[in-house]
């Protein structure tokens, strides 16, 4: 016979070898001496010895439960578990088998007031499980464990197996396996997010059933990755087979761990992967949904994010060969394209951050630069690039738009803006020395704001001012430019071609450096009218019969066609054009004079008027020749009859009139 000894059985009695929980009277009668709760059909014991050759078998139904702090079940013989009862224990207690437990119900071994229970199986113990061990503190076998059923190890618990188990079931791990002995797996061992394990594993090696797996050491490296064959080196994890990040799952790289991606490994992204500290790129990663990058990329072969993708940087991208953007990327930290990458984007780009290109970058959809961009290389738009930074765009390379850009920032050149598309500039730029800003044949460049330029500027296409422009370079129009504000040309500056408005000469006329530009200030207020320069009025104390000049002079037929001779008796008209180079407007008399061979005058007529500053105003007068010969025409333009001053030099002209 065996003994059964409960704490305070002061009396030790002998009972049968077999002995069945099943109901109260079996509870609470010696040698068990539990407490029964009929309600929950449940039989707490505390401090119980199962002596050798004893079989205590828990019946169906019932809940027996070691929970009072402290309580000890020692199992010396038999403890069967029927199918249908549950064994529960929790806090600070303790099953410790040196016999057989056998169970075919429930052991929940959980935790109380963050204490887990705990269940030793020792050397001599052997432990069979056919049905289901719920374990939240601590499981550890040293002797044999046979699991034919369901092990849960969950978050807070531990397995400890320095003994022999052989897992003919289901082991399904969220805590910590520590294998020392032998584990055989000849079922399923799954091991999910939470779950590690350490120790080899005989037969079916475990497999990975988390969908969102933290990289965080050797172990979630190795057994998460394992599908790309991950190695671990050195806080260094590496994948050199293909790996999936699959739809609905996620991949996070945790701070202090270097995710590397081998030569001719894809990284495929259906889910999300999020990045905490460092992935350098030696294949190729391909974004089908959400990348988060919290840390640093280094692209050394290629990043594409596809049509549908969202690319988030919110610490640093390092690109040192190509990017390809088809989807949204939204920068709100720093993204650097070295020398020799590439950035293609036809997708959406949004700059909340930094960008600094030193190679090319290739925009055939949508970029907006909100903060700071940098371009030292090859920046080609021809899609709709829009620059709103409150940082500078700062261009010290070649920045080629053949689509739409837009300004309401500021830009900084030093190099080449070379404009065949729409160019439209709302906020400030600043040309410096050696910058040029080239608007093409076919381009349209318009200002509406300011642009401040001591380098070149060239139109060969639409050039519409609507702002403001200080030219302290140079100046060359060959298309058509059009000013509706202001151009203002320091001593500094130069302008040719022909300019549609107003230019003010800021610039005394000997204050200019020799070869410094700026003389040929021109204007063009209407069709057919020659270029006009204005001149402040300190210019006109040395040059007083500079302020209005003419400039054509033509012997007009009765039908107003030009001709070269007069015929005698035949009315003719002689028809007069001049311009106004002072910066206000001008009251004149237009005075034509002929005189016959013998310096007589036999002809005097004069209009008078008003010519706006750099304008132009046309008068005719009709004559009619006596005789034929050669006749001398003279102009004279006056600021009026009486008490005049001349305003330009003599114009004169030789007419024949023929009979």
């Amino acid at each position: 016979m065996g003994i059964i000894i409960t704490a305070g059985f002061a009396s030790q009695e002998a009972f049968a070898v077999d002995y069945t929980i099943s109901d109260e009277a079996s509870c609470e009668n010696a040698p068990i001496n539990g407490s029964w709760d009929g309600p929950s059909f449940s039989c707490e014991v505390v401090d119980l010895t199962i002596g050798a050759g004893d079989n205590v078998t828990i019946a169906s139904g019932i809940n027996f439960r070691n929970t009072i702090d402290g309580s000890t079940i020692t199992n010396n013989g038999i403890l069967q578990i029927n199918s249908g009862a549950q064994f529960i224990q929790d806090g600070l207690n303790l099953l410790d088998n040196f016999g057989t437990v056998s169970n075919q119900g429930t052991i929940n071994n959980v935790i109380n007031f963050g204490e887990g229970g705990t269940i030793v199986n020792n050397v001599a113990g052997n432990f069979v499980n056919d049905g289901i061990i719920e374990n939240f503190g601590t499981l550890t076998n040293d002797g044999t464990l046979d699991n034919n059923g369901d092990i849960n190890n969950e978050v807070d618990g531990t397995f400890d197996n320095s003994g022999t188990a052989s897992n003919d079931g289901q082991i399904t791990n969220s805590g910590t396996i520590d294998n020392t002995g032998t584990l055989d797996n000849n079922g399923s061992m799954d091991n999910d997010c939470e779950g590690t394990f350490s120790g080899s594993i005989g037969n079916n090696q475990p497999v990975s059933t988390c969908d969102d797996p933290v990289i965080e050491d050797e172990f979630s490296c190795e057994f998460f990755l394992s599908a790309g064959s991950a190695e671990w080196s050195v806080d260094m994890c590496t994948i050199d087979a293909d790996y999936t990040v699959d739809s609905g799952d996620s991949l996070t790289i945790a701070s202090g761990v270097i995710l590397i991606i081998d030569t001719g490994t894809v990284l495929t992204v259906d889910g999300t992967l999020t990045n905490n500290d460092e992935i350098t790129n030696n294949g190729d990663i391909i974004n089908n949904n959400i990348i988060n990058n919290n840390g640093l990329i280094g692209n050394n072969a290629a990043i594409t994010n596809n049509i549908g993708g969202t690319f988030n940087n919110e610490g640093s991208i390092d690109n040192r060969d190509i990017f390809t953007n088809d989807g949204t990327l939204d920068n709100n930290g720093d993204f650097f394209n070295n020398l020799f990458a590439t950035i293609t984007n036809s997708g959406t780009f949004t700059n909340d951050g930094d960008v600094s290109n030193s190679n090319i970058f290739d925009n055939t959809g949508t970029l907006n630069s909100n903060n700071s961009f940098s371009n030292s290389g090859d920046l080609t738009n021809s899609g709709t690039f829009t620059n709103s930074g409150s940082d500078v765009f700062s261009n010290t390379g070649t920045f080629t738009n053949t689509g739409t850009f837009d300004n309401d920032g500021t830009i900084t050149n030093l190099d080449t803006i070379d404009n065949t598309g729409t160019f439209t500039n709302d906020g400030h730029i600043t040309n410096l020395v050696n910058g040029i800003i080239d608007n093409n044949l076919g381009g349209t460049f318009t200002n509406a704001c300011t642009i401040s330029s001591t380098g070149d500027i060239v139109n060969a296409g639409t050039f519409t001012n609507d702002g403001e422009i200080t030219n302290s370079g140079t100046l060359t129009n060959t298309g058509t430019f059009t000013n509706n504000d202001t151009i203002e040309v320091n001593c500094e500056g130069e302008i040719s071609g022909t300019i549609t408005g107003t230019v003010d000469d800021t610039c005394p006329s000997n204050n200019r450096r020799s070869g410094g530009g700026g003389q040929t200030v021109i204007v063009n207020p209407e069709s057919g009218v020659p270029p006009v320069t204005l001149f402040p009025e300190s210019y006109f104390e040395e040059h007083p019969l500079e302020r209005i000049q003419v400039n054509r002079l033509e012997l007009l037929d009765e039908f107003g066609s030009s001709v070269s001779q007069a015929a005698a008796g035949h009315q003719v008209s002689i028809s007069g054009m001049f311009t106004n180079h002072q910066k206000v407007d001008q009251d004149y008399a237009f005075i034509v004079q002929i005189t016959g061979k013998d310096g007589s005058v036999i002809y005097i007529s004069w209009q008078q008027g008003t010519v706006e500053s750099g304008r132009a105003a046309q008068v005719s007068m009709s004559w009619t020749p006596a005789e034929d010969g050669i006749y001398s025409v003279q102009i004279f333009v006056w600021n009026g009859l009486y008490s005049p001053t001349p305003l330009s030099k003599v114009t004169v002209d030789n007419i024949e009139v023929t009979e």
